[in-house]
């Protein structure tokens, strides 16, 4: 009875512990979006434009947020959720690089609007769980979303009072370079989630469940989630 408790222990610290790690990656990218609309005055300060010029970019980000995933979902079918997932850990810092530099409407555009809601699309809830699910197994598909769920808001509520404090010391590019850093270490947490993750549902490659399927599983072949 002992030896079969401390099994169990063994067998849910790793998956507690991956877990924390797939959190950070999806917290951090989350928050960050939940977040950037701390920067509105700063970036209209910064690039000279008007509140209603970065509030059309901040829209323009949540619309692309919204329309990128289910077009990342077929890329992942047809290439690899490592190749998407990369592709977001790459794009966040861009974005970041191209509002420092952002001095007109159309390249604020290009970096807030359709970089950084392209990155925080890539980095998605769908994404990611089906990436932890090849870690943790189908029967532990629950426990990793509602952690993964979490984070969001967790790191929203403590990233928030961070900006504040960043561009009240530093302004804009203080907290843009913080934000810089925050997004390159993201890389290599990718590489973590993403260690054991094959091509996903292609013709020959069907992943067969150990333990009980959840229904949320069940009903998608591709396991995306829009949120």
């Amino acid at each position: 009875m002992k030896n079969e408790k401390h099994a169990s222990q063994n067998k849910i610290l790793p998956i507690i512990l991956f877990g924390l790690i797939a959190c950070v990656l999806y917290g951090l990218a989350a928050g960050i979006r939940s977040d950037i609309g701390i920067l509105l005055k700063p970036l209209a300060a910064h690039s000279g434009l008007s509140y209603d010029q970065v509030s059309f970019c901040i829209a323009v980000m949540e619309l692309v947020f919204g329309l990128s995933q289910p077009l990342f979902g077929m890329l992942a079918a047809k290439k690899t959720n490592r190749y998407v997932l990369n592709l977001g850990a790459v794009l966040l810092p861009l974005s970041f690089a191209g509002m420092f530099i952002a001095r007109s409407e159309l390249v604020l555009l290009l970096s807030l609007g359709i970089i950084f809601g392209s990155g925080a699309g890539a980095l998605a809830f769908g994404s990611i769980l089906t990436s932890a699910i090849h870690f943790v197994g189908r029967q532990n598909a629950m426990l990793i979303s509602g952690m993964l769920n979490a984070s969001a808001g967790m790191v929203g509520f403590i990233l928030l009072p961070v900006l504040v404090a960043l561009l009240g010391h530093g302004g804009l590019s203080l907290a843009l370079f913080v934000l810089s850093i925050l997004a390159i270490g993201l890389i290599p947490i990718t590489r973590i989630v993403i260690k054991k993750t094959k091509k996903l549902f292609s013709r020959n490659h069907v992943l067969k469940p150990k333990g009980p399927v959840p229904s949320f599983v069940r009903q998608s072949k591709t396991v995306l989630i829009a949120c």
